[in-house]
């Protein structure tokens, strides 16, 4: 097996990564790892495969292979950066996916924490379950006080347990359309539990300490985000 290393331009996300080691899978490499931040990948191929083979299967990938070089099988290339996360977002709510998003989209490598339900206060305890329920009762009020004398209408007993589980179904439905779904869509990191800050730019959550470049912390309106992910 001989090793290379080879610098690839137009990755830009982790999905990038997924379409040039699937690239480089199916002409026979082995041990394939890329980086998009970085530009690169790394991987071995056998002996009976040119690496003109691996350039040709990068670029029909529509990727543009770049220098290349045979590597020692021995050393190990490493092509993760140091932080585990170019942004670690604490909080889920409409803030925090708008600025993952954003992130992302200009390459970074995002996680976000969250200690209890994702999607923040609108979406699970203030605007949506609030304002469906005000618009229950006004439906009601006006059905038992119409103002038009032109018009008869009647309201009986109101069953709030349906009125509850129609409202949670809401909830639930669009927590996910507009929240949870778009962890996968745009491929960040959701961590589960309450983030503490050990310096400034490391946290601990359930015990294990993540460092990060850039921090944005929702859940007080503090942010150390600085504008420009561009590499």
């Amino acid at each position: 097996m001989n090793k290379f290393k080879v610098n690839i331009q137009g990755m830009t996300c982790a999905g990038c990564e997924k379409h040039v080691e699937s690239a480089l899978e199916k002409i026979g490499a082995k041990n394939i790892e890329s980086s998009f931040r970085r530009g690169e990948a790394v991987f071995e191929l056998p002996n009976d495969i040119e690496v003109e083979s691996a350039i040709k299967a990068i670029d029909e990938a529509n990727y543009k292979a770049g220098e290349i070089e045979e590597v020692s099988s021995q050393e190990n290339v490493a092509l993760s950066n140091e932080d585990n996360y170019d942004l670690l977002i604490i909080g889920s709510g409409a803030a925090a996916f708008s600025s993952a998003i954003k992130a992302i989209e200009y390459g970074a490598k995002v996680g976000m924490i969250e200690r209890g339900t994702v999607g923040g206060t609108c979406v699970n305890i203030g605007c949506v379950p609030s304002k469906t329920l005000l618009r229950a009762g006004e439906i009601n009020h006006l059905s038992k006080d119409n103002p038009f004398i032109g018009l008869q209408t009647s309201a009986g007993e109101v069953d709030l347990a349906s009125l509850i589980t129609q409202k949670d179904k809401l909830v639930s439905e669009l927590r996910n359309q507009k929240y949870v779904d778009l962890i996968d869509e745009y491929n960040f990191d959701l961590i589960k539990g309450e983030a503490k800050f050990v310096d400034a730019s490391t946290v601990e959550v359930n015990g294990a300490k993540l460092s990060a470049k850039r921090f944005f912390n929702c859940n007080r309106w503090i942010s150390f985000v600085a504008p420009n992910f561009r590499t």
